[in-house]
């Protein structure tokens, strides 16, 4: 296969892991649960190189935080699940000298929900805005402030 034909397969794989994950990726929030959120992040504000990768790593669980430009995108993936009812939310960031704090909350469907049956990659990914400094690091926390990941900022170049 020509290398022109892996990238035009790489990138329809990434558009449908796009569309799948469309109601997943969410900007500090977005959904119902028990922690506040905001509006969700259209597939358009994601850059291209975070979509390619969350494709690439969908079926891996874990957190990763990027930076581009002025703005840090954090990056939670639970992985390959076995059906829907699966969710991840990001929310409560908090910029802390070269820390940046986020919370995480992950849904599970309890036994008696009916979920589709189908395989799911649940993730959600955040973008936030920094003047100044960008930071260092993303701790990643649950709902009671226990430190899930403590993540490296990658710096990203842009593509334009």
């Amino acid at each position: 296969m020509s290398l022109l034909n892996q990238k035009k397969l790489l990138a329809g794989a990434a558009m449908a892991t796009v569309l799948l994950l469309a109601t997943v990726i969410k900007v500090l929030g977005g959904g119902e649960s028990a922690m506040e959120r905001g509006a969700g992040l259209s597939e358009s504000q994601v850059p291209s190189q975070i979509i390619l990768w969350i494709a690439e790593n969908r079926k891996v669980p874990g957190y990763d935080a990027f930076s581009l430009g002025d703005a840090v995108y954090m990056v939670v993936r639970l992985g390959q699940r076995p059906t829907g009812g699966y969710a991840v939310y990001l929310g409560e960031a908090e910029l802390d000298g070269r820390t940046l704090y986020v919370k995480v909350e992950v849904v599970e469907p309890r036994p008696w929900d009916m979920v589709s049956q189908a395989l799911t990659y649940p993730t959600a990914v955040a973008g936030m805005r920094i003047d100044g400094h960008l930071p260092e690091a993303v701790v990643f926390l649950d709902l009671h402030g226990g430190v899930l990941a403590r993540i490296p900022v990658q710096a990203l170049e842009s593509t334009e």
